[in-house]
């Protein structure tokens, strides 16, 4: 009996030291604050880690207008006929140390998106390589489907880092836009 106690608590010991360094981390939980830019006129260097953002607005996710599940609802313009083609998104988040572990993305957004870590583009969905600012999607996703991506050769830096991200319509009369993200660590796509 001592020996069954003992062989359990011992494997209960090394599942919680082994399960735990193996567990995922959220670096940017879904629901998240995002400061948000839903304007006509951007700055070219809106994407950058050193962009001032702080006269932007704030809110949480799920952003976006037009399907009404959103938290926070974005202004598309003052022409129904011919919204913004993009709006824009931005979001700070303190890393404890440099990780280069998975890193896994998580997006729902309609329809084309552009994804900035710390200024330099690290995903990009249903959108051509002209990587013009204005630039309409080319294609659309089924809507409310969280888009997986495994992040390869990202560095997150210890300390600050900024994710931007542009959201690009299909078209200037589109009907709704959506946007969310989750960022997880130390985990593979699919898991």
């Amino acid at each position: 009996m001592v020996r069954v106690m003992l062989r359990r608590t011992l494997f209960m010991m090394l599942y919680m030291f082994f399960g735990q360094s193996c567990m995922a981390s959220e670096i940017i939980s879904p629901g998240s604050e995002w400061r948000y830019f839903d304007g006509a006129d951007i700055s070219a260097t809106w994407f950058l880690a050193d962009f001032d953002d702080s006269h932007w607005p704030v809110g949480p996710a799920q952003l976006g207008y037009g399907e009404g599940d959103e938290a926070t609802i974005t202004d598309f313009g003052p022409n129904q006929a011919d919204k913004y083609p993009v709006q824009y998104f931005r979001i700070n988040f303190f890393q404890r140390e440099v990780t280069t572990d998975k890193v896994v993305l998580r997006l729902l957004v309609d329809d084309g998106a552009r994804v900035y870590l710390n200024g330099e583009v690290i995903f990009e969905v249903n959108l051509s390589s002209s990587n013009k600012a204005q630039q309409l999607a080319d294609n659309s996703l089924i809507e409310h489907v969280w888009i997986e991506a495994q992040l390869n050769d990202i560095k997150l830096n210890q300390g600050d880092n900024i994710l931007a991200v542009s959201v690009h319509q299909l078209s200037h009369k589109s009907s709704d836009l959506s946007f969310d993200l989750a960022l997880v660590s130390g985990i593979s796509s699919g898991q």
